[in-house]
């Protein structure tokens, strides 16, 4: 169970790490139009994506430090 908790906790950290990384700077193009002139625009991901990401690092991090200091192999 220490293994798995440890190993649980060390890929949700890393994907959550990863992942907020990744939505706080990443952007992508969308295209509008106005008056029949197409144009694009960078936009930025929701600051919610990397606010979820934070947690489930957190959460990543908590379960980590819990399956590290249990005492049963």
């Amino acid at each position: 169970m220490k293994k798995g908790l440890v190993g649980l906790g060390g890929a949700l950290a890393a994907v959550g790490a990863g992942a907020a990384y990744y939505f706080n700077t990443a952007t992508y193009e969308v295209e509008k139009e106005i008056l029949g002139v197409p144009y694009t625009v960078l936009e930025n991901y929701d600051p919610m994506y990397v606010t979820v990401s934070i947690v489930i690092a957190i959460v990543g991090v908590v379960i980590l430090a819990y399956g590290a200091l249990s005492k049963s192999s």
